[in-house]
């Protein structure tokens, strides 16, 4: 699970790309994306571009109150910013 703005710097691309090498030894995945952003369209066209659309999910923007049922149902959290790994999210 990764939760973020959908901004290019955050780089939720790489997120897709490690859905596409992890599905091959996990075929269950399941990456669910939280978050909305100017970026959505081109991560969704990537998704599809690499093959792991039926295995992402954009939950789009979601308030507060939910998203400990996000944190609690993940199996892993993910950060992969370019500027810092420590966003609020993490926190």
């Amino acid at each position: 699970m990764f939760a973020s703005r959908l901004v290019y710097w955050k780089r939720l691309d790489r997120a897709l790309e490690l859905a596409c090498h992890l599905r091959p030894k996990v075929p269950d995945l399941l990456l669910v994306i939280v978050g909305d952003g100017t970026d959505r369209p081109r991560l969704e066209a990537e998704a599809v571009r690499l093959g792991v659309s039926d295995s992402v999910r954009f939950a789009g923007a979601v308030a507060h109150t939910q998203m400990p049922v996000f944190y609690q149902t993940a199996d892993v959290f993910g950060s992969l910013y370019d500027l810092s790994n420590a966003g609020n999210p993490l926190f």
